[in-house]
């Protein structure tokens, strides 16, 4: 969405400032490759996965995660 010649986001955000919360957590938890998946349990980082994976071990990973 374009408005004032600005373009937001969902919820009224300026872009610039997502992409600037976007960098500051990409570097707290040490994101230099896209896709970066992070599992989250209570609050704090269980496991990640870097990169492009297959569905099915994505599928896997998930469920790994919640079993």
């Amino acid at each position: 969405m374009i408005v004032n010649g600005r373009h937001l986001i969902q919820g009224g955000q300026p872009v610039e400032q997502f992409e600037s919360a976007l960098r500051q957590i990409a570097a707290q938890y040490g994101i230099r490759s896209i896709p970066t998946l992070y599992m989250f349990k209570g609050g704090e980082v269980v496991d990640q996965m870097v990169g492009a994976v297959p569905k099915g071990k994505l599928s896997d990973w998930m469920k790994g995660a919640i079993a």
